[in-house]
């Protein structure tokens, strides 16, 4: 997101608050083009906002405490580097913020990841694919991670529900598990952009919004209904 969008959003007047990176940032990374940045709406209510730390500089983290009355979350929106363009960034964003997880596994936790991910997401975990030796080595500290301390959201909503997953899985049979992406240079679609949970919350419907998106950036909108649970 660049500055220009967020102060958009804030002006639509969509959201009660909102915190951008750029806000929390030195002048080197302030410089970069694009930042990630979280909203809520009332009765939530933003209490603490941080950036994840240990990230490279072309990694973008941002991370906020959330309170609805008295119950407290932590949320996080993540935008990891590039691989092909920025080598063993790449890695090195995914293992700082599964740190960053782990530091917090008693805490509900939700993030909302940009990830040029698998180059197979194979409805199989054991059959996922990554580019290359970087991104394999970062890739599974978050695809295959802990799942009791951080899981992929879809992941876990279609293992749910069979009857979607084989509908699915029918129909692309290699993957991806949705679409959120399709590069003008290649015909596959892939799925890059993913919510990402802690044991806390349970998934009660879950889309990726890929033709509603198109006239708004290239990636999808990916929406998640959660229920929480501790």
């Amino acid at each position: 997101m660049k500055q220009a969008g967020f102060d958009r959003i804030t002006e639509s007047k969509r959201f009660d608050q909102g915190r951008f990176s750029f806000d929390l940032t030195n002048e080197e990374y302030a410089a970069k083009e694009h930042g990630v940045a979280i909203f809520v709406k009332h009765p939530y209510t933003i209490k603490h906002v941080c950036l994840i730390s240990d990230m490279p500089p072309n990694a973008k983290a941002v991370a906020a405490e959330v309170m609805k009355d008295d119950r407290v979350f932590v949320v996080a929106s993540v935008d990891i580097p590039n691989g092909s363009e920025y080598k063993e960034q790449k890695a090195l964003a995914l293992f700082a913020l599964m740190r960053w997880v782990k530091e917090r596994k008693e805490m509900p936790t939700l993030g909302g990841i940009k990830y040029t991910g698998p180059e197979v997401d194979h409805p199989d975990l054991s059959k996922v694919q990554f580019w290359g030796d970087v991104d394999t080595e970062g890739g599974k500290a978050l695809i295959h991670g802990d799942a009791t301390l951080f899981k992929d959201a879809y992941r876990d909503y279609l293992d749910q529900r069979s009857d979607l997953k084989q509908e699915i899985v029918k129909k692309s049979p290699q993957g991806p598990l949705a679409m959120t992406y399709k590069s003008p240079k290649k015909s596959n679609p892939y799925r890059y952009d993913y919510i990402f949970k802690s044991p806390h919350f349970e998934v009660e419907y879950m889309e990726h919004l890929w033709e509603k998106s198109q006239s708004l950036s290239t990636h999808a909108l990916v929406y998640t209904d959660l229920k929480w649970l501790k």
